[in-house]
């Protein structure tokens, strides 16, 4: 997700006198059970998070910087890799957490890249260490258009 900077509580719009804005921003979530029960029934409410976000404690007023984020961002992955060493995963995030976490995980990029709406990037993992070989590549949609039909009656 996103950092949980102060940009991040205002879009949950917790103005300055919502006292929400005070707690950790953890306590904003909706746990599965209501995610369930509210947005979908497909939420699987066995799941167990990789990280405690409540462990963040980011508040209004305590809010998460952009390092943070890079190694909230990297911890999860590296603890997603590490349960599933065989299998390929797949991550997908906004893209200001992917644009630090990135070189986070092979320091060889910049230190803070630019990732286009869609694009892909993939590493390879061996002993522990991350090498990106694909980088924020959005070449898939390169020919793609988007067209809209619109019948006028009469004609």
């Amino acid at each position: 997700m996103e950092v949980l900077d102060e940009e991040w509580y205002r879009c949950w719009r917790c103005k300055p006198e919502d006292i929400r804005g005070d707690a950790n921003a953890a306590t904003l979530f909706l746990s599965p059970a209501e995610l369930k029960s509210t947005v979908s029934n497909l939420v699987d409410t066995s799941y167990s998070s990789f990280y405690d976000v409540h462990s963040v404690g980011a508040t209004r007023t305590s809010a998460e910087d952009w390092e943070g984020c890079t190694r909230r961002m990297s911890a999860t992955i590296q603890a997603i890799v590490a349960a599933h060493p065989q299998d390929v995963c797949l991550f997908v995030s906004h893209g200001g957490p992917i644009e630090v976490t990135l070189p986070a995980l092979d320091p060889r990029l910049p230190r803070r890249v630019k990732v286009d709406y869609t694009s892909l990037s993939a590493f390879t993992i061996a002993s522990s260490v991350y090498t990106c070989t694909i980088h924020s590549d959005a070449s898939h949609i390169d020919n793609v258009t988007v067209g809209v039909e619109v019948a006028v009656p009469g004609q």
